[in-house]
């Protein structure tokens, strides 16, 4: 496989892996702002007054446990949309490594390219060359055995 095609197809799973990560980013994102809405739609409510709204001990336990979970789930949604941000970043700027040796490959390929269309076109003037040579050997030769046949013809 060309050098060429292994950088199209590292830049093609790049990008692959970028749109996953992206797709991630953007669901965990809706669940943010979904749980933004409904605390907005809410109001305002301080993890003191839910924790004071409680009827009995057993129930301020439930309530606490329950901040926790909340607040520990909030954490690490937005460590996992950091993480992935940092992870689109990377292959960002992977894919632009890939885009710039692709198109040194496609300059080189070009500059090949070039180089074997001159040797194409020097190689099409020596076939004419020579072409034109043979022709005028050729017609020496005839000459030549005209005068061979014309000597032989006066002995």
């Amino acid at each position: 496989m060309t050098k060429y095609l292994q950088l199209k197809l590292k830049f093609m799973k790049q990008k692959k892996k970028l749109k996953i990560a992206q797709e991630g980013i953007n669901i965990k994102k809706d669940l943010l702002n979904s749980r933004l809405r409904v605390m907005y739609k809410t109001g305002q409510v301080g993890y003191m007054e839910v924790l004071l709204g409680s009827s009995d001990f057993e129930d301020l336990v439930t309530r606490v446990d329950m901040l926790q979970k909340i607040y520990a789930h909030d954490i690490n949604l937005i460590d996992y949309m950091t993480e992935q941000k940092k992870q689109v970043s990377e292959r960002m700027a992977q894919l632009e490594l890939y885009k710039d040796e692709r198109q040194v490959q496609i300059n080189e390929l070009d500059g090949k390219r070039k180089l074997l269309s001159g040797d194409m076109a020097s190689l099409e003037g020596a076939k004419v060359a020579l072409s034109k040579d043979i022709k005028a050997l050729e017609a020496k030769e005839d000459e030549l055995e005209e005068d061979a046949k014309k000597t032989d013809s006066e002995f």
